[in-house]
């Protein structure tokens, strides 16, 4: 471009400009010729707008307080949170005689204990107990009868406290009356 053109777009700004104010008056003139209507015929009409509903306040849900004795998971189940008892019974023993058992020992851990056994003389894992004497005051002694003399069996002394049992104390014993000593100790 040299210095005597000049820019097109400068000199077709105003020509455009007026092309479109004269298309918009054609417009309105052609709209007014066919209906008639004016700028002061045209009036807004006013619309009735509903009113906003107000939402409803729905209440928060509350739990239901639990009841006392153990804590429930996720999903309702019994949950133990008491991990206190960590010591094995002292001097954990079987004195066996016919058809009866007295289990003794020093309690160390815990206000109840369970007491597992089974027939069989099991001297290593896994034990699968079939009978249990269950949450009976740890104080050191107790009895168990209606056992067959003829067999051998395995008894397990657990101590707890609430819902946490600790270590089982295994004590096999034979068909002889005598006393038996534990021989291991493990956690279940």
């Amino acid at each position: 471009m040299t210095k005597e053109q000049k820019p097109l777009i400068n000199s077709f700004t105003p020509i455009a400009v007026l092309i479109a104010l004269g298309v918009s008056v054609i417009l309105w003139f052609g709209f007014t010729a066919k209906t008639g209507a004016t700028f002061s015929d045209v009036t807004p009409t006013p619309t009735e707008v509903p009113p906003t509903p107000t939402p409803e306040i729905t209440p928060e849900p509350t739990r239901t307080p639990e009841p006392p004795g153990l804590p429930s998971g996720p999903f309702g189940a019994p949950q133990c949170t008491s991990l206190d008892t960590i010591l094995a019974a002292v001097n954990a023993h079987v004195l066996r005689s016919g058809v009866t058992a007295t289990v003794k020992w020093n309690p160390s851990d815990g206000d109840q204990a369970n007491i597992y056994y089974t027939e069989g003389e099991h001297k290593s894992l896994p034990i699968s107990w079939t009978h249990s004497l269950r949450d009976t005051a740890n104080d050191g002694y107790e009895v168990i009868g209606s056992l067959n003399p003829s067999l051998a069996y395995t008894f397990g002394l657990q101590q707890k406290d609430n819902c946490a049992g600790g270590p089982i104390v295994v004590i096999p014993d034979g068909p002889m009356d005598r006393l038996f000593r534990g021989l291991f100790v493990y956690y279940q």
